[in-house]
């Protein structure tokens, strides 16, 4: 299948999708996952460092972990989870579209670069230089495969990739497309993917990394083609700060 970087396929595997989940299951479930996140870092974080010992990057990733376990019974429970089969993430979908993700993923790392330079560079004639920050790169710093690399690797690459391409994709995106069509859709959930980077060059990359996504979930209708993308994305970002 051909790799569409800007562009929308006439016939979209996703007209035949049915939303059948609402703006209450969205809110509602975003509020189950960050007082779940809440409670985890209050109760989890304070253990694992004083009692354990354990470095704020790995207790991080078992607060991840908890977070999703706490959430995923409730979900399950209330009945607005798409079923795998839905939303294209069985492994025939990633085995399909494996190659595809990782060509959305590194187009669309390497293409907001430049934009990004753009406006590093205006800023530096104005004689104001930007460093690129480093952002929430859970890595950056510390020792390259050490238990705190892995951890914050796994974070980045595995867990992360996940979780925000199915809220924002798999579950935020067809609402949006339903209301607004395919075009808006586009814009606003990647621009609401960029805030949640935070307002920063970050941020700025995010929006364009999260168009791709979007695209890549349009195109092929599978959830497993934007997984793979994100993926191959933060991992580029985890390596570069690590090495």
């Amino acid at each position: 299948m051909k790799i569409r970087l800007f562009s929308v396929a006439e016939n979209s595997p996703l007209d035949e999708k049915k939303v059948y989940w609402t703006w209450h299951d969205l809110f509602r479930l975003t509020a189950l996952y960050v007082v779940a996140q809440l409670v985890m870092m209050v109760l989890l974080t304070q253990i694992l460092t004083r009692q354990f010992n354990l470095e704020e990057a790995v207790a991080f990733f078992v607060v991840y972990v908890a977070a999703l376990l706490v959430v995923v019974p409730f979900v399950v429970h209330y009945g607005f989870w798409p079923q795998a089969v839905y939303l294209g993430l069985s492994w025939d979908d990633f085995r399909r579209n494996f190659w595809q993700g990782i060509g959305y993923g590194l187009a669309y790392r390497l293409l907001p670069s430049l934009p990004v330079l753009v406006v590093v560079l205006f800023w530096t004639l104005l004689g104001r230089p930007l460093e690129v920050p480093l952002g929430n790169n859970p890595v950056a710093g510390q020792l390259v495969f050490s238990a705190t690399w892995f951890a914050g690797f796994m974070s980045a690459v595995v867990l992360a990739p996940v979780v925000e391409e199915y809220f924002y994709r798999g579950l935020l995106y067809p609402l949006l497309r339903s209301a607004h069509g395919v075009r808006k859709a586009i814009v606003i959930s990647s621009l609401l993917f960029g805030l949640m980077h935070g307002v920063s060059l970050i941020g700025f990359w995010a929006i364009f990394a999260g168009i791709g996504m979007a695209l890549a979930y349009e195109n092929t209708g599978s959830l497993a083609t934007p997984i793979v993308a994100h993926m191959v994305v933060n991992a580029i970002a985890v390596l570069a700060a690590g090495f």
